[in-house]
């Protein structure tokens, strides 16, 4: 059974609308992941170590029976 045209073209108008917002949605979710992304990227390289330009010195250490 056909519904009545007026019924039709709610439920297309209704249709389109949730599709409209899905769309909405999606392109949303995409730019958060994308700046998380970045964001961690940013957060990896903050936390990597640095490339010094001279190792550090050994730790000193004392001994009783050792005189410098």
């Amino acid at each position: 059974q056909v519904p009545p045209p007026d019924e039709t073209l709610i439920r297309i108008a209704m249709l389109e609308a949730e599709l409209k917002g899905k769309d909405q949605r999606i392109a949303d979710l995409e730019r958060d992941r994308d700046e998380w992304r970045a964001q961690a990227q940013e957060l990896a390289r903050r936390d990597a170590p640095q490339e010094q330009s001279a190792p550090a010195p050994p730790p000193r250490r004392w001994w009783p029976w050792h005189r410098r």
